[in-house]
């Protein structure tokens, strides 16, 4: 089917209606819809990387951009619409946070300097918590690649067939392919499509009720 996506000033908001899960004696309030975010990177040698196109999938919304700091635009105007606050969040999964969080961390700290990581280790990323967000990673909590959860518990959509080829460099400013843009929105509508399948086989009702891995 056709996707039709928006620029992060321009989006649509989905319904939400919120959950409440209590920690600690802690009751936090989570939307029962949530965000699944997709990048890709490009790299001059082994120092110098960064963001060059993103897309997110907010319920039946799709998102899209060239830059971490319009994904940072598009927290606060999510936040601002629901009255998001450290007591009531949206849940993003990002597959493989530990990668791409490596890209948004610093513009993270930058939109709230009090968020906090969990991590197995150095190079293990399982939560990242800030202002009215927590990312997850999906890539923990299935143990699948991102194209083994499409296959094996998405219903709709399927990842893209191909693989990008990683020793050309991308610039955020350059033109993209529709064929970019293709793989990019069948990679968040396959993650999202299959995390929804997989909350279901677990007997999930929703995101913030499953574990981290």
């Amino acid at each position: 089917e056709d996707i039709v996506a928006y620029r992060p000033e321009e989006t649509r908001f989905p319904a939400l209606t919120f959950g409440e899960l209590q920690r600690n004696h802690k009751i936090v309030r989570f939307a029962k819809v949530y965000m699944c975010l997709d990048t890709e990177t490009s790299h001059d040698g082994e120092s110098c990387g960064w963001i060059y196109q993103w897309a997110v999938k907010f319920g039946d919304v799709y998102i899209y951009g060239r830059k971490p700091s319009e994904i940072i635009k598009l927290l606060e105007i999510v936040r601002d619409y629901y009255h998001l606050s450290i007591d009531k969040r949206v849940i993003c999964y990002i597959h493989n946070a530990s990668y791409d969080l490596q890209y948004l961390k610093n513009y993270l700290y930058e939109y709230d300097k009090n968020t906090k990581f969990l991590a197995i280790d150095a190079h293990s990323i399982l939560i990242a918590d800030c202002l009215g967000f927590r990312f997850v990673c999906s890539y923990k909590l299935t143990n699948m690649s991102l194209a083994g959860l499409a296959k094996n518990y998405a219903t709709k959509y399927r990842k893209a067939v191909g693989e990008i080829d990683y020793n050309i460099k991308h610039y955020q400013d350059e033109k993209l392919t529709e064929s970019d843009w293709f793989y990019m929105f069948s990679d968040v509508a396959s993650q999202y499509d299959g995390i929804s399948g997989y909350l279901t086989m677990m007997d999930y009702d929703y995101a913030y009720q499953a574990p981290f891995t």
